[in-house]
Formats: C-alpha cells, structure tokens, sequence
C-alpha cells in the first residue's frame, strides 16, 4: 500500500512539475493572443478553508484581466489553472478594483 501511495505522489509531483514549467513560459513570453500573464497568486479559500483559489492576472494591450480557478487542494488548482489557460478555456474578467461597479 505505501508503494502504491509514493508512487501516486511521484506522479502527482511530475504533474505538478510539468504546470510550473509551463507556468513558466507563460509569465515570461506573451500568449498567441498577445494576452501576457502578470501574476498567479493561491490561497485558501471556502467557508472552511477547505478549498484552493487561483487568482490569475493578466493584461492585453493595456486592458488587465483576472480569472479564478478552485480545487480541493493547490496542486490540483494550480495545475487545472495553468491548463485552463493553455487551452484558452479559462474565463477572463475586466480586472476592476474591488468594489467598483
């Protein structure tokens, strides 16, 4: 059983790996689409604290952009994130400050 838990965390941690490297190349070169990644922030998040919120931000000729993304843990939320917006499947919002209408 511990073989198979290790070889679970060995994959998940190559998963993970994989995102960050991609995350990577996004915050250094601007995407097709001429959108540039300039932040991705996790944190906790749900009444409990029991889920992870991705917050991302981005910015396109001049206009900034944000998006959110949760999982039940960070490296599923950061890794559904980052593959969201390799996709182009992630929902992007006009990043206004909080509490503007």
């Amino acid at each position: 059983m511990a073989g198979k838990i290790e070889e679970a965390g060995r994959r998940e941690a190559g998963q993970l790996g994989l995102r960050l490297w991609v995350l990577d190349r996004l915050l250094s070169e601007e995407m097709d689409n001429g959108m540039k990644i300039l932040e991705l922030r996790v944190k906790r998040a749900g009444d409990d604290g029991s889920e992870s919120l991705v917050i991302v931000k981005a910015a396109v000729d001049g206009q900034r952009y944000v998006a959110f993304h949760a999982a039940s843990n960070a490296s599923e939320a950061i890794r559904g994130a980052v593959d969201r917006i390799t996709n182009a499947d992630i929902k992007w919002k006009e990043d206004k400050p909080y509490g503007a209408a």
